[in-house]
């Protein structure tokens, strides 16, 4: 199939509606369009990159969104960071700008931005914030560190995800390696000037279990304005899997605690969801916050999950924190 190309030269493949795709030469920008056949055995569904010949996936399309993992460059280093950092290939930006320019928005709803720290790359947002159809929503999974330029914030179609760990700096900077907390809440505070949708996350760690209950108190009473808090189960790759004895903790031990954060937050009509964590932990009335929010490559389930009649609605667990899981399901 990829005999077409020039073996010395890298390209971008990017699916495009009415069964076609787009094939640009990285460094020259020239484009082809191809169309895609019944009997094709691997349909362009995702953004490849084919170097040398090879074809290998370079972001996901899912559910008519695309993931942009912008750099894996971060100013911050987060004791439980599922990613690993500073592997930018050389051509990464030059990459991204020929993507961003041959985008086929009429195959998606949504864009998620994504890294390290995706703001590190505040131009290629912008371009897509300016140049993208209005259905297309934006969102911006960022450490808060960074204010977003006044031409992101005053889009009405941007939604910024921003981690708060604690409801104190100690536990916060510890677990982001950095003095960011006081930061993050001036940040939170001047973005809320804008008409931005915000969503506060809260990983769950060891560390931070503790003060589930605070935290629900910290954000009603300080930060009224957010849009809704997503508790979070944790992903142990990179440096999350180094550290997994400081941070891994049974849920069972805190889902009393973070049900009752949710009925707090809930009194108050503070949109609460939870992400990355099975139904069957959690008591049936707080089954309507779990979210179905790990890519689909990354979810697993136990063996004895095939006879549970929930699986279906169930949103699993992440594939590296499996063996845990087995111990305490």
């Amino acid at each position: 199939m990829y005999k077409e190309f020039d073996l010395n030269k890298t390209y971008i493949l990017i699916p495009c509606k009415k069964n076609k795709y787009k094939s640009i030469e990285i460094v020259s920008g020239d484009i082809r369009i191809h169309k895609q056949t019944r009997n094709q055995t691997e349909p362009i569904n995702h953004i490849y990159i084919i170097k040398n010949g090879k074809k290998h996936l370079f972001f996901r399309i899912e559910n008519r969104e695309v993931t942009f993992f912008l750099t894996s460059k971060c100013n911050q280093r987060c004791v439980m960071c599922p990613q690993l950092l500073n592997i930018d290939s050389i051509d990464n930006d030059l990459i991204l700008t020929r993507i961003v320019e041959n985008l086929d928005y009429r195959i998606l709803d949504s864009i998620c931005f994504t890294g390290g720290e995706p703001l590190l790359k505040e131009s290629f947002i912008e371009q897509i914030v300016t140049t993208a159809p209005k259905n297309i929503l934006i969102t911006i999974l960022t450490n808060g560190t960074i204010i977003p330029s006044k031409k992101i914030l005053k889009s009405k179609r941007v939604k910024l995800c921003i981690p708060l760990y604690a409801p104190n700096d100690k536990i916060h900077n510890y677990m982001t390696g950095s003095s960011s907390f006081y930061k993050v809440i001036e940040n939170l505070m001047k973005i809320s000037q804008y008409e931005t949708l915000i969503e506060l996350r809260f990983v769950i760690t060891k560390i931070n279990t503790v003060v589930i209950s605070e935290y629900a108190r910290f954000v009603w009473r300080n930060l009224p304005f957010v849009q809704d808090v997503a508790f979070m189960g944790i992903e142990l790759t990179a440096e999350a899997k180094k550290n997994k004895d400081e941070l891994w903790c049974n849920p069972q031990e805190y889902i009393t605690e973070l049900q009752k954060a949710i009925d707090y937050l809930d009194s108050f009509g503070v949109t609460t969801w939870i992400y990355n964590l099975p139904y069957c932990l959690f008591d049936e009335r707080y089954r309507k916050y779990l979210v179905k929010s790990i890519s689909s490559w990354k979810i697993k389930y136990l063996k004895k999950c095939d006879s549970c009649d929930l699986k279906s609605d169930c949103g699993g667990m992440f594939f590296s924190d499996l063996s845990e899981f087995e111990k305490i399901l």
